[in-house]
């Protein structure tokens, strides 16, 4: 049972990483590929507007709460059964 717990951690952590990595990667692209009269602001601002880009930051910061809560004695507000579930 410690095993599994272990391993679920484990690819909880990874996969958290994954999604940090790969929101940062497109936050970038948006800011490197921009065109010369934007600022960099309106290029993450114009990132963020993507649907997809905000889909991977929520799913990131959901991750992220999860592996730190994750044996907290109290309950983050994320955690609560009916948002895991909503999830």
């Amino acid at each position: 049972m410690a095993r599994t717990a272990n391993l679920k951690l484990i690819y909880r952590i990874a996969i958290t990483i994954i999604a940090w990595i790969g929101f940062l990667a497109t936050l970038t692209s948006g800011i490197i590929d921009r065109p010369p009269e934007w600022t960099v602001l309106r290029a993450l601002l114009n990132s963020l507007s993507y649907f997809t880009v905000q889909t991977n930051l929520f799913v990131a910061l959901w991750l992220t709460v999860a592996v730190i809560y994750r044996d907290s004695e109290e309950t983050h507000p994320l955690l609560l059964p009916k948002v895991r579930g909503a999830l």
